[in-house]
């Protein structure tokens, strides 16, 4: 088989890539697949209901800290803690968060993985947040804020 590194997250012309199994980890490939489906469905039918909760969260991050700009990894302590009224927002920011991480792991270059990510973040960006501050929010940078490490989430 043959395979197509792009690190330099250029556009494809076509849609489908194949990857040679080589480059891929199974394990983190089916863990993927598995937390993937919980989210979306098999088909991508629960987009708009992770669209929607999601919405609904930043909607209340908003509306409590009365905040004109949304910081990711803000919105993510916001949802963390309060677990009662924002429960189906902290599983799904908890799925997705491992979804990014299994990504990671994948065996995927950086260029590759963030294609991915970004198609189906922006399926899922509710209004009012930017993809780069939604990614953030999902899984939080370990350094934000100048040279600070900001690991608050364990990970």
């Amino acid at each position: 088989g043959s395979a197509v590194i792009n690190d330099l997250d250029l556009p494809w012309d076509d849609t489908y890539v194949s990857v040679t199994i080589a480059r891929l980890n199974s394990d983190f490939a089916d863990d993927a697949i598995a937390v993937y489906r919980e989210l979306f469905g098999s088909e991508g039918e629960r987009t708009d209901e992770v669209r929607e909760i999601l919405q609904f969260a930043l909607d209340s991050y908003l509306a409590n800290t009365r905040s004109r700009r949304v910081v990711g990894f803000e919105l993510r302590r916001f949802v963390k803690n309060r677990p009662s009224t924002l429960l189906q927002a902290y599983r799904t920011l908890e799925l997705l968060d491992d979804l990014f991480r299994y990504h990671r792991r994948l065996g995927l270059s950086p260029g590759e993985f963030r294609r991915i990510q970004n198609n189906w973040l922006r399926q899922i960006q509710p209004d009012g947040i930017t993809l780069d501050e939604l990614g953030e929010a999902i899984h939080p940078s370990r350094y934000v804020r100048g040279s600070d490490i900001l690991d608050i989430f364990g990970r």
